[in-house]
């Protein structure tokens, strides 16, 4: 399964918000509000102006977050994805602006950086905070509907797995294999992360970055230097897997039933 894009639905809102900052902006640069018959003009042209800048720095937010939700979700890689978001959805657009604000110099037409740089981070701040309620409401939905079976690939056949049989599943040259308890192995199309969430954590647990291992095919575990643990596991087509410090305890409390 490939990364989730979500649709924001949010057309009206970047429109009403371009049109009410650009509104304000040009009110305050013609000295609102005193603001005389002759400065009509300038007022549309400050407006025009804002709306078209503004419009244009959240339509470019907007894709950009799809496509980070794509290819680098904030949920998977935080650090990445947030620093990827501060040069390309604010540094990047800021920059745009810039240019634009010495060009509108030379005709003496002012914008306000300040407030232009105020808009693309509260814009930034607004789209990582929808994400972060949709990918949360996307896991509570997964979390609530556990999977009984997991789909396989079989040359040109799906096939249903119940989750009983499964022993482990296992991330190897970036494809992800499903093992049963008598060692048959299937092709998955779908990422570890992915698969996590669709089952029981009670049942299953992340052992690393590749490997998913069921409780009932636990053999035995043992600690080994720096805190880590090495598990054996009932498939004899596996030689154990190691799970690091960091989940190590996790992993006992798991197993203390």
């Amino acid at each position: 399964m490939k990364n989730r894009v979500y649709h924001y639905n949010d057309i009206q809102f970047r429109l009403a918000l371009a049109f009410v900052v650009g509104a304000i902006l040009s009110l305050k640069a013609i000295g609102f509000p005193s603001v005389e018959k002759g400065n009509l003009q300038i007022l549309s042209i400050h407006f025009i102006i804002y709306f078209i800048l503004l419009w244009t720095s959240a339509e470019w937010i907007y894709h950009l977050q799809r496509y980070l939700d794509k290819k680098c979700q904030l949920r998977k890689r935080p650090f990445t994805r947030i620093s990827l978001q501060l040069f390309l959805a604010i540094a990047v657009p800021f920059a745009f602006v810039s240019q634009i604000y010495l060009l509108l110099e030379r005709f003496n037409i002012k914008i306000d950086m300040g407030y232009m740089g105020m808009y693309l981070i509260l814009i930034n701040l607004y789209y990582l905070c929808y994400n972060l309620l949709l990918e949360e409401n996307l896991i509570k939905d997964i979390k609530g509907h556990y999977k009984q079976s997991l789909l396989v690939n079989k040359g040109m056949y799906f096939i249903p797995i119940p989750i009983i049989k499964i022993s482990h599943l296992l991330l190897k040259e970036k494809q992800v294999y499903l093992i049963t308890f008598d060692n048959q192995t299937y092709l998955m199309g779908q990422t570890l992360d992915d698969i996590q969430y669709q089952l029981d954590p009670q049942q299953f647990f992340r052992a690393n970055r590749q490997v998913i291992v069921n409780y009932s095919a636990c053999r035995q575990f043992a600690l080994i230097e720096n805190r880590k643990i090495k598990l054996e596991i009932i498939a004899e087509s596996s030689s154990g897997f190691i799970i690091s410090q960091k989940r190590s305890r996790a992993f006992r409390e798991w197993m203390d039933r």
